[in-house]
């Protein structure tokens, strides 16, 4: 059993993966062998966008609060998969840092990787797309959604909003259009 293992609340955005140590693994030595066997402890949320305007954060929140980052614990026996619970001080939200900013395109897919605890979203999730001082777009779904562990959720692909301006203050923290 192993204490303490990271599911990060902020990962970073690369192109058509996610970023080093966001993906935690563990290795098992069976019995008697002298090889190391390797096991996902999560799975892969994959969305498909298009749009315009340049993005540097995204943000994933559960609607009904199942944590997606922090600390876990992992239990492993031999022979078995490994089960995952999350800490209770986990959180429901993970941000994907995009530095420098991801510029979207109507022409062309940004794939974006969330790397998550297996986790049921029983009335799905929220993702946020922070524009800097542009605002924000969000973008959510009720339906249930699952996340499986060593498996991608992949998501129809979605067109955000025209975020080209003008934009106007209304005194609310977010520009509007």
């Amino acid at each position: 059993s192993l204490d303490n293992v990271l599911y990060p609340a902020e990962q970073k955005y690369l192109s058509s993966s996610f970023a080093n140590s966001s993906f935690p693994m563990i290795s098992v030595n069976p019995a008697g062998e002298n090889e190391l066997q390797f096991r996902n402890l999560g799975g892969v949320l994959h969305l498909k966008v298009r749009g315009n305007g340049s993005v540097s954060k995204v943000i994933l929140d559960s609607n009904a609060g199942e944590f997606i980052s922090g600390n876990a614990s992992v239990t492993v026996t031999q022979g078995n998969l490994p089960v995952i619970a999350m800490h209770d001080n986990a959180s429901a939200s993970i941000s994907l840092l995009c530095d420098p900013p991801l510029v979207l395109s109507e022409d062309k897919v940004a794939d974006l990787y969330f790397s998550l605890p297996p986790v049921e979203f029983t009335s799905g999730f929220t993702v946020t797309f922070d524009y800097g001082e542009k605002g924000i777009l969000v973008k959510q779904t009720a339906k249930p959604q699952s996340v499986k562990r060593s498996a991608i959720l992949h998501m129809p692909e979605f067109t955000l909003a025209d975020m080209s301006g003008p934009f106007v203050d209304l005194g609310l923290s977010v520009k509007w259009a």
